[in-house]
C-alpha cells in the first residue's frame, strides 16, 4: 500500500504512504498473541533500542553545536547554549540510569510496546534539539517556542514513560503523577517573559524530574515484576 504512493501526486501521496505505516501497526497489534509464542530477545532487543536513542542523542547535540558558529555571543547566547547541553545531558541521565531494568521485565515478551512508544520518545527529542536550536539563533517567537517546548517534552515523557508504565504497575501511578508535575512546570515555564528564562526552567523540570524518579519510582521495589539475572 505504501508503495502505491509513488503513482500519486500532491496530499494523497502522503495519505496513501502513511496509511499503509498505519495498517501494518494495528496488524502487529492484532497479531501480539502469536507473538507471544516466540518472546523477543530482551538484552538483545532493548539494547538495540538503547543504541538508537543514543544516536538520536548524538544528532541533538551536533545540531546545537553547527548553530553555535552562526550567533553573535551575548549574555543570553551562552544561557541558551550551557542551559540547552544541560538539558540534553540530563534527558541522557534519565533515559539510560533505569533503561537497562526492562532487560529483565517479564511483560515484555513482545517487541511492540518499546517500538512504537520510541517512536514517540525519538519524535520528542528532535523537536526538542531543533526548540534549542533556534533558541540558541534567536530565531524563535515565545509561542513558537512553547509549541515545540509542551510537545517535545510530552513526546519524550510518553515515549519513556509507558514501558515502565505496562512493565511495572507499582510504579504506574507515581509515573501518571511525577509527569503531569514535569510538564505543567514546562507549560508554566512556556510563560516567562523571555524564551531563554523558559529554556531554564525547563531544565529545572528536568531537574525535578529526576528527583521524583529516584524518590517515588526507583526506590519502589518490583522484583516479582522481572525475571531472575543470570
Amino acid at each position: 500500500m505504501s508503495l502505491l504512493s509513488i503513482f500519486l501526486e500532491g496530499v494523497a501521496k502522503f495519505v496513501v504512504f502513511y496509511l499503509g505505516i498505519v495498517i501494518d501497526v494495528l496488524l502487529q497489534f492484532r497479531l501480539r498473541n502469536h507473538l507471544h509464542n516466540k518472546p523477543v530477545d530482551r538484552a538483545h532487543f532493548v539494547e538495540r533500542i538503547g543504541l538508537l536513542a543514543i544516536i538520536i542523542l548524538g544528532e541533538s547535540v551536533i545540531a546545537m553545536v553547527a548553530s553555535l558558529s552562526h550567533v553573535d555571543w551575548n549574555a543570553f547566547t551562552i544561557t541558551s547554549a550551557v542551559t540547552g547541553f544541560l538539558l540534553i545531558g540530563m534527558i541522557w541521565w534519565i533515559y539510560f540510569d533505569s533503561f537497562p531494568i526492562l532487560e529483565r521485565a517479564k511483560r515484555l515478551t513482545t517487541g511492540n510496546v518499546l517500538i512504537y512508544t520510541h517512536l514517540l520518545l525519538c519524535m520528542g527529542l528532535l523537536i526538542l534539539a531543533n526548540m534549542i536550536r533556534h533558541t540558541i539563533l534567536g530565531d524563535l517567537d515565545q509561542a513558537t517556542f512553547g509549541l515545540l517546548a509542551i510537545t517535545g517534552l510530552v513526546f519524550f515523557y510518553l515515549g519513556k514513560q509507558i514501558p515502565y508504565w505496562y512493565a511495572f504497575p507499582p510504579w504506574r501511578r507515581a509515573i501518571i503523577s511525577n509527569t503531569l508535575i514535569c510538564v505543567s512546570i514546562t507549560v508554566a515555564s512556556s510563560l516567562l517573559p523571555k524564551i531563554e528564562y523558559s529554556l531554564i526552567g525547563m531544565t529545572l523540570g528536568m531537574l525535578v524530574y529526576v528527583y521524583l524518579t529516584f524518590k517515588r519510582i526507583i526506590s519502589v521495589n518490583v522484583d516479582q515484576y522481572l525475571v531472575e539475572a543470570h
